[in-house]
């Protein structure tokens, strides 16, 4: 459930639940309002009855709410324990510790499925750049998202990007010059590190935002742009169930052609721009519910329009956002990206574009 204000209304850090995708939302502007994830976790021991015995998995345990002891999922010896209002404390303090700008921020925090997953959302409104040109004015804000569970479902996560007013895309950026963290519940797990890192790379928002400006006017060619998406965001892995190994990959289809109809989309305000490429990969991962319509030929030499999903029912969104914003961030790191994002290409680079990397 996503709760949208205008910018004149002030939050009123009433706690919102969607009990159909079990998610409870708290939408306010105090950097330190952590009400909703105050529950504490417990962690205890995995006990079971077999034939009227009780016994003890001495390798497993149980992660419940302090609160009301519901189950949030069991976990392995080598798991440890992050609650959420910890993680969220972490980014805090270094936030104000480096004495980032937190004068005008709008955040939303999120809790799923019982509590035993969490997200933390921070928009800076005052810390923002205008990438579009000077008859057509296109804001992005840079934005801060943190992800954790406490039952080993999602891995900690922690994204520096940013957000565009004007179609509510997540901006994500993968490489170097921006931050992008996925660190498994394991012994090394350090959250306050992390955020340490993560704010350190706020000040590169001015620089990515050069980049943008420079993807506005770097063309493209169909061919190079269905290569990038067939090798990176529509590709998927088949795995030898004997082997236990990947063995291979192959193309999603309608993955594919969903990429491209949002790319000539954007195409007819954008250009053939590889800004173009960048704003269709973003809306597929920060517009999860949607469908298109294709024509497919037929028998007798006639088409069809057949309309597709693009998500599978019954999945929950805030797993399927996660999974497409880390294949986006992997896509900006791939060496079809890197070539693309040249001004000025090589023959090697252009047989690289045509042939898709391989």
């Amino acid at each position: 459930m996503e709760v949208k204000m205008n910018e004149t209304q002030e939050p009123n850090n009433e706690i919102m639940r969607d009990k159909k995708q079990d998610v409870s939302v708290n939408e306010h502007k105090n950097i330190e309002d952590f009400s909703l994830f105050d529950f504490s976790i417990e962690e205890i021991p995995l006990e079971y009855t077999w034939k009227g015995d009780k016994r003890k998995a001495e390798n497993r345990r149980i992660i419940v709410r302090g609160d009301n002891g519901n189950f949030l999922g069991d976990v392995g010896r080598r798991y440890k324990l992050v609650p959420h209002k910890e993680m969220v404390k972490d980014f805090t303090k270094q936030l104000k510790r480096k004495e980032v700008d937190l004068s005008d921020v709008s955040i939303t925090d999120r809790i799923f499925e019982n509590g035993s997953k969490a997200t933390r959302t921070i928009i800076w409104n005052n810390i923002r750049h205008n990438v579009g040109t000077k008859t057509k004015e296109d804001w992005v804000n840079m934005r801060l998202d943190v992800a954790n569970s406490v039952n080993g479902d999602w891995s900690f996560q922690a994204f520096i990007g940013a957000f565009r007013e004007m179609c509510l895309n997540t901006l994500v950026f993968g490489g170097e010059k921006w931050y992008h963290e996925k660190t498994k519940h394991m012994a090394g797990i350090d959250t306050f590190a992390t955020a340490e890192k993560c704010v350190k790379t706020i000040n590169l928002f001015e620089g990515h935002m050069e980049d943008l400006k420079k993807w506005r006017t770097t063309p493209v060619e169909t061919k190079w742009v269905i290569n990038f998406f067939k090798f990176t965001l529509a590709q998927r892995k088949r795995k030898s169930y004997l082997l236990e190994k990947e063995i291979g990959k192959e193309i999603s289809q309608r993955k594919l052609d969903y990429l491209m109809h949002l790319y000539e989309k954007e195409t007819k305000s954008l250009g053939t721009t590889l800004f173009a490429v960048y704003m269709a990969i973003t809306h597929w991962s920060s517009h999860l519910k949607e469908s298109f319509d294709k024509d497919v030929p037929q028998k007798d030499g006639s088409y069809k329009t057949i309309t597709y999903q693009t998500y599978k029912e019954g999945s929950a969104t805030h797993n399927v956002e996660r999974d497409r914003r880390n294949l986006v961030s992997q896509s900006l790191e791939s060496p079809i990206w890197l070539v693309l994002i040249k001004p000025n290409k090589s023959e090697e680079d252009i047989k690289l574009l045509i042939n898709g990397g391989n």
